[in-house]
């Protein structure tokens, strides 16, 4: 039995540059690709995928760009919102993917193009992380006295979880049925973490940039996924390195955490400081209640729900926990067995958070209701269960012949396929009349005249203005953003941006100025060249006092201090960062031992 789980006597089977079963493993290096490939294909063949929130998605990402070219770096204001109203949504909403998009739409002359293309990228990029990640896995899983072997099963083991992983059918349901990018952008790059976990104790350079800056940026991504990570990083840790006295380990993921969250500072600082400005109590309300959206485990383990994580996850975590009761006696499989652990307790609770049991649990943890859905957890607990096939295949692949390892290897690849097959066949594409008028819906004028959102609800309108206000006042026909004045007069608009206005007021007598902007702490006003105060409508818009005569208007709105600290704290954490990388010794190269 000890022999059929990689035990100290067995025997390590290479493969032989030139013979047929070297080719073979060349070949089965190419599977992780094809992977991603076939969860990309319909995407590389027909775009931008047509899911639950591609508008939503393809609204964000053209604001995202617009508040970029009037100057907004980073964006905290989306300018074009509400008949030009504005929101501050990108002060709460996860930037990384409309960032990417905006880059690649720059580039394109397309938003269509550049939604497309980082949609691409980001989910490229969870292959070699996704590799890097299961390789560790798989050579720690392997008892010491096998661990010589380098690799050719670590390397077949961390090529099969990066294949389940890929396909997971909730990664492809986020691609395809939701368009949940920011969810999947943190999903692809969550290996980034546990590669530093795993490297935190051996090569300490290597695990802090990768537990720091994967940190930052999973936060970016989606902050509400980086919750999760974070604390899947917190029991890594103290399961694999406090229980066996790794100091340097523990100190590594401590500081990758917190240098993590100071180069995220200029994001999250503001999202959590500001968040009673605007209405977060409607993304818990409906349909977005979590008591209402707890499933069965038939349903979650099954391939009707779009979301479903499909039966092949059952096996997985059955053998996980059935190899970690073999290994119970094993004298030199402890840091195996910490690594399943690691695996079993992570998706138990995933798991747990999924089942109706746990409402107490949702109801008790700060944040946990904005997940909405329960079945949200199966996005990490794909990375959970990734974990716990490199753990439970490296060493049963260690004492096959290469040529029945890379056949293993496919067989196990064919099987990730169709897992996730429900899942691929539900891409649908953007239709011919869609993309004919999407270019000329996306510019900014467009989305200022029309009624193009960007969330479902009003969660990220300002929580005293008036939600209908941007329908009733509209703005005065070559008057700029002014929607009314107490006097008549001539008003003529210099500028009309979202954040900066100017204005050449004439009139005979006092007036009082309403612009179609809604009210913040953060808007000035200058009258020929003095400040002068802003004052907030009954609806939540702007409005300012002018003297009779003519005079010059000037009102912009500035970032937060919260967001202006931030972005000091984060370049901050980015310094600290470089020097301690700098001071760090050189990490030991990995041997085959390693």
């Amino acid at each position: 039995m000890l022999r059929g789980l990689g035990g100290p006597n067995q025997k390590t089977h290479t493969a032989r540059d030139g013979d047929p079963a070297a080719r073979a493993t060349r070949l089965c290096a190419a599977l992780p690709w094809l992977a991603v490939g076939a969860a990309l294909l319909p995407v590389l063949l027909d775009g931008f995928p047509r899911g639950q929130d591609w508008r939503l998605e393809l609204v964000r990402v053209a604001e995202y760009q617009s508040a970029l070219r009037a100057g907004q770096l980073p964006p905290y204001w989306a300018e074009n919102l509400y008949a030009g109203y504005g929101s501050p949504v990108f002060l709460f909403y996860a930037p990384l993917f409309a960032a990417l998009a905006a880059l690649f739409s720059a580039l394109a002359g397309s938003a269509l193009t550049g939604a497309t293309a980082a949609l691409v990228l980001v989910s490229i990029a969870a292959v070699p992380l996704s590799l890097a990640a299961f390789r560790e896995v798989a050579r720690q899983a392997l008892p010491a006295s096998t661990a010589t072997a380098r690799s050719e099963a670590a390397d077949s083991a961390a090529r099969i979880a990066t294949a389940f992983y890929v396909l997971a059918p909730y990664l492809v349901a986020d691609r395809f049925a939701r368009n949940a990018n920011a969810e999947l952008s943190a999903l692809c790059l969550m290996p980034a973490l546990l590669y530093g976990l795993m490297v935190a104790e051996r090569r300490p350079r290597r695990g802090l940039a990768s537990l720091s800056v994967g940190l930052a940026l999973v936060v970016l991504a989606h902050n509400l996924s980086a919750l999760l990570a974070t604390a899947g990083v917190v029991l890594g840790a103290l399961l694999l390195h406090a229980r066996r006295g790794h100091l340097r380990g523990l100190v590594v993921c401590a500081t990758g955490i917190g240098l993590g969250l100071g180069l995220s500072l200029f994001f999250w600082l503001p999202a959590m400081l500001l968040r009673e400005r605007i209405r977060t109590e409607e993304l818990l309300v409906g349909r977005f209640d979590f008591h209402q959206n707890f499933d069965a485990w038939t349903t979650v383990f099954g391939y009707d729900a779009f979301y479903a994580a499909g039966a092949l996850g059952i096996g997985v975590l059955v053998a996980g926990a059935a190899s970690l009761v073999l290994r119970a006696r094993e004298p030199d499989a402890q840091e195996p067995r910490a690594l399943l652990a690691f695996g079993l307790l992570s998706s138990a609770g995933l798991l747990f958070l999924t089942h109706e049991a746990s409402v107490r649990v949702w109801e008790a943890v700060p944040f946990l209701p904005l997940f909405q859905f329960p079945w949200r957890m199966l996005g990490p607990l794909a990375l959970t269960t990734a974990l716990l096939l490199a753990c439970v295949a490296a060493p049963l692949l260690q004492r096959q012949p290469a040529a029945r390892r890379a056949g293993l290897e496919v067989a196990l690849f064919a099987l990730c396929l169709a897992n996730a097959l429900p899942a691929l066949t539900s891409y649908r594409p953007l239709t011919e009349e869609i993309r004919d008028h999407l270019e000329v819906a996306l510019r900014p004028a467009a989305i200022r005249v029309g009624r193009q959102s960007v969330s479902v609800r009003d969660e990220y309108l300002p929580r005293n203005a008036d939600r209908r206000v941007w329908l009733r006042e509209r703005p005065v026909r070559h008057q700029g953003a002014v929607v009314a004045s107490t006097s008549p007069g001539a008003i003529e608009p210099v500028r009309d941006g979202g954040t900066r206005i100017a204005l050449t007021v004439e009139s005979e007598t006092p007036t009082r100025i309403r612009l179609a902007r809604f009210h913040t702490p953060e808007w000035t006003a200058t009258l020929d060249g003095g400040r002068i105060p802003v004052h907030r409508s009954p609806t939540g818009s702007l409005e300012v006092d002018l003297p009779a005569g003519r005079h010059d208007l000037r009102v912009e709105l500035a970032p937060p201090r919260a967001r202006s600290l931030g972005l000091l704290a984060s370049a901050g954490a980015g310094v600290v960062l470089i020097g301690l990388l700098i001071v760090l010794p050189r990490d030991r190269s990995s041997g085959p031992s390693d």
